[in-house]
């Protein structure tokens, strides 16, 4: 389930990951949003990468892909990401 694992991200990576929830669908479904970056520096300045997917619900291939990368995000160590992380708003 999608929102059980950008709650499970939110949960076990709290100084990277932000939660909010920006509305409801016309079912009455929560859409959320997350926020990732590296606390250092003013969040407010960083410059924003949007990612969407799941837009079209066939198109399973794109809410798998823009999971996976703030999997990644939030999972990998290496000196670039964390770079990214500290310049970028993803």
């Amino acid at each position: 389930d999608i929102h059980r694992y950008i709650d499970l991200l939110a949960e076990q990576h709290p100084n990277l990951v932000t939660l909010r929830e920006i509305g409801r669908s016309w079912q009455g479904r929560p859409l959320k949003v997350l926020e990732i970056t590296s606390p250092s520096g003013n969040v407010a300045e960083k410059p924003c990468i949007f990612l969407e997917g799941g837009i079209h619900s066939r198109e399973w291939i794109a809410t798998s892909t823009v999971l996976y990368i703030a999997g990644s995000l939030v999972q990998d160590a290496s000196a670039e990401v964390q770079s990214m992380l500290q310049h970028f708003l993803f």
